[in-house]
Formats: structure tokens, C-alpha cells, sequence
């Protein structure tokens, strides 16, 4: 092995973000944890948001449907949700509803940047602070500390 797994992290932003957790969940035991932005539940679920009267055919042409939602739940790892609250193309609703499923994840959490955009909340204050919190904490508790964190936290931008 080239890398250790337990310092392994998976980031995906939207599309991305998708793609991180499809990987975390055939490879969890190769990974430490995930980091997800402005993702969505699902390729259908989007595409009925963004083209309601198209959303039909487009659908049935994808021939990945990247089901986030049935996904999540079966994650073990932890998973950091970064959702900026103004996201004018995957809707604030499915990161919360992702975080919410994300029932098994071993240390959840879900920042909240209430100005960050698609494409612009990696320029929200505090961004990066809480990815390197978040990263610090996970590769704190594999080492023995566990418990000395609580197991989700909610980060808002001001």
C-alpha cells in the first residue's frame, strides 16, 4: 500500500460529492471519512428540480442514477456535509436530508454557510476551518480519543 487508509479522505462537491460516496461505500474500509458539498439525493431527484417537463425523459436516458439517499445510510465512516444555504441548483433541503439519513455514519456533521452559492461556498468564511476541524477531530478519535468530541456538530456562517 501506498497510503495509509485510516488517512485516507474522499471529498466530492455536487456531482462529486455523489461520486465520493458511491466510492466510500464500495471502499469503506480503504477510507477514514467524507466530505460532501452541495450534493444531491439523487441524478432523478435533481433533474425533477431543475426540468419538471422534461424531467421524465431525461431520466429515463441517465444510465447512472447516483442514489446518494440509499447510499448514506449504509456509510459507517464519518461524513462532513458542507451545504451552502443560498444554492441556486441542488436545493439546501437535500444536503439536510442526506445529513438526516446519514444515521450509521460513526461522527457526522453538517455546516451550514447561509450565503454559499453552488459554485461559491468553498469562499464562505470558515470553509476550510471546518474541513480541517472536521479532518482533525476523525484522525484524533481513530487514535485512541474517541469520545472526547461530540458526534455531530452544526457549523453557521454569520
Amino acid at each position: 500500500d501506498v497510503c495509509d487508509p485510516d488517512k485516507i479522505f474522499l471529498f466530492g462537491r455536487s456531482l462529486g460529492g455523489a461520486v465520493a460516496m458511491e466510492l466510500a461505500h464500495r471502499r469503506e474500509g480503504r477510507i477514514r471519512g467524507v466530505v460532501v458539498e452541495n450534493t444531491f439525493t439523487s441524478m432523478d431527484d435533481l433533474v425533477m428540480r431543475l426540468s419538471p417537463a422534461f424531467a421524465k425523459q431525461i431520466s429515463r436516458n441517465l444510465s447512472n442514477k447516483w442514489e446518494t439517499q440509499r447510499l448514506v445510510s449504509r456509510i459507517t465512516r464519518p461524513i462532513l456535509f458542507l451545504s451552502g444555504r443560498a444554492d441556486e441548483i441542488v436545493p439546501p433541503s437535500m444536503m439536510t436530508t442526506l445529513y438526516k439519513e446519514a444515521t450509521n455514519s460513526e461522527g457526522r456533521e453538517m455546516a451550514a454557510f447561509p450565503k454559499g452559492r453552488h459554485n461559491t461556498t468553498c469562499l464562505s468564511r470558515g470553509y476550510y476551518e471546518t474541513i480541517k476541524r472536521f479532518v482533525d477531530r476523525v484522525l484524533l478519535e481513530s487514535g485512541g480519543d474517541a469520545g472526547r468530541y461530540p458526534s455531530h456538530r452544526v457549523h453557521r456562517d454569520a
